[in-house]
C-alpha cells in the first residue's frame, strides 16, 4: 500500500512538473507528449508511458520532467517484472529507472520525484543508508541536495 502511496505522489510530482521543467523555446506538442506519457503512466499503461517518456527524453533532452518520467514508468516495469517474471527482465528495467532518475536530478537537483525514485531504486538494490539519504534529499528538494555521484551498484 505504501509502495501505491509513493507512486501516486510521484507521479502528481511529474504532471506539475510537466509545466515548469519544459524548454519553452520547443514546438507546442512538446508539453502534450509529457501530459500523455503521465496519463498512460496513471493509468497503468506501463509500457506505452515509458516508450512516450523515452520519446520525450529525445525531444526534450534537458526537461527533468522527461528523464524522471522515464524512471518511473521504468521501475514500475520493475516491479511488474518482480511480480510476473514472464513480463521480461526486472534488472533492466531498474538500470533504466536509476539512469532516468539520476538524469532527471542532473538537469533539476530540486526534484523531489527524482531523489524519491532514486531512493527507491537504492532500496531494491540493498542499499538502505544511500536510498535514506535520497528519500531526505527529496523531503527536502532544498539547493544544497547534490545529484548523486556514486554508481548505486554493487
Amino acid at each position: 500500500m505504501r509502495g501505491a502511496a509513493i507512486a501516486a505522489a510521484t507521479i502528481a510530482v511529474l504532471e506539475a512538473g510537466c509545466q515548469s521543467t519544459v524548454d519553452r523555446s520547443g514546438p507546442e506538442s512538446e508539453p502534450a507528449l509529457l501530459r500523455t506519457a503521465a496519463a498512460e503512466l496513471r493509468q497503468g499503461d506501463l509500457e506505452q508511458a515509458q516508450s512516450d517518456y523515452a520519446r520525450a527524453r529525445t525531444e526534450l533532452p534537458t526537461s527533468a520532467a522527461a528523464w524522471v518520467g522515464f524512471g518511473e514508468a521504468s521501475y514500475r516495469l520493475f516491479q511488474a517484472c518482480v511480480a510476473d517474471p514472464r513480463r521480461g527482465n526486472a534488472l533492466f528495467y531498474l538500470q533504466d529507472a536509476e539512469s532516468g532518475f539520476r538524469r532527471g536530478v542532473e538537469l533539476d537537483p530540486k526534484s523531489a520525484a527524482g531523489y524519491l525514485g532514486l531512493s527507491r531504486v537504492a532500496r531494491e538494490r540493498g542499499d538502505g543508508a544511500e536510498a535514506a539519504k535520497l528519500a531526505q534529499n527529496a523531503r527536502i528538494g532544498s539547493s544544497a541536495a547534490r545529484p548523486p555521484s556514486s554508481d548505486m551498484r554493487s
